[in-house]
């Protein structure tokens, strides 16, 4: 899972370009792209739904916390309840972000990478101090596991 937050802390700053796709295109900004750029609010209403579809871990995770349930009921109000959870601050996000100038923009696209790289290294750095050398002491079993 770090290596995620890793990579995608260095692909919006380019540090490495070599590794981080520099020159590629962006699927979903060239799927979602021309509907944003198309005058009228049915076209931007229809690049959200699309990216609604776009992958998402803690999506993923409350997906499996649904099927878990093994009740359609539960799925759907679990469903329910995290896209009631969601939405607010996603809206709140998305008008916040279009009052921005392109320039603050641009700024907090830098200091989100930073962000995500810090998170990243935060992730590798508390697995490592679960990590067994030989010969050295036993480690005392993961705080959040007893």
């Amino acid at each position: 899972m770090f290596q995620g937050f890793l990579a995608l802390g260095v692909l919006p700053r380019r540090l490495f370009p070599a590794i981080s796709g520099a020159g590629t295109p962006c699927l979903a900004g060239t799927f979602v792209g021309p509907f944003l750029t198309s005058p009228g609010w049915t076209n931007v209403l229809l690049a959200g739904i699309l990216t609604g579809f776009l992958p998402c871990g803690l999506v993923y995770g409350f997906l499996t916390l649904a099927s878990s349930s093994a009740s359609v009921v539960h799925g759907l109000l679990t469903m329910l309840a995290f896209g009631t959870g969601t939405a607010p601050i996603m809206i709140l996000t998305g008008v916040g972000g279009s009052l921005l100038s392109h320039s603050s923009r641009r700024q907090m696209l830098r200091v989100s990478a930073v962000c995500v790289l810090v998170t990243g290294l935060i992730s590798l750095g508390r697995g490592v101090m679960f990590v067994q050398f030989p010969g050295s002491a036993a480690l005392e079993s993961c705080p959040f596991c007893q």
